[in-house]
């Protein structure tokens, strides 16, 4: 099996162990709107705006308006006028949201630091070295291609 494939069957066990995904099902949310909650979270404490969010994550803004609408009726989200121009919105976390992060978050850390244990710190240090390169080379070619597609 060539190195591609394995690294894909890699990350697809790790898939299905859910190391990497947040437990929405627990929250009857699906992974789509804890991404956009997600995405909220770390783009500013002040707030996103719909097309933030659209651009953000590849979507159109009516489909973000739809997800923000049905995320704000739950009270994972809240709307609130954008100070700096009255015609807009700017998208906040609730209280809920926040404090659901910070537990999902949790998980996560949970499941990775279980992941990792099974290796020495010399090991740890070298797999996480080796991935944060491969990773930096695989941002790094996607702004390039980025670049060359908007010529």
């Amino acid at each position: 099996m060539n190195t591609a494939k394995r690294m894909l069957s890699l990350l697809n066990r790790l898939q299905e162990m859910k190391l990497l995904t947040p437990p929405g099902e627990q929250l009857d949310l699906s992974i789509a709107q804890i991404q956009l909650i997600q995405f909220i979270q770390r783009g500013s404490e002040s707030g996103c705006h719909i097309q933030d969010i659209a651009e953000g994550l590849s979507l159109s803004a009516p489909t973000v308006s739809v997800a923000v609408r049905r995320l704000e009726a739950a009270g994972w989200l809240e709307r609130k006028t954008d100070p700096d121009d009255k015609r807009a919105f700017i998208i906040e976390l609730t209280e809920k949201s926040e404090k659901t992060i910070s537990k999902m978050m949790e998980i996560q850390y949970q499941g990775i630091k279980r992941f990792l244990d099974g290796l020495t710190s010399k090991e740890q240090e070298e797999l996480l070295a080796l991935l944060s390169r491969a990773i930096n080379e695989a941002e790094s070619h996607s702004r390039e291609t980025d670049k060359a597609r908007s010529k």
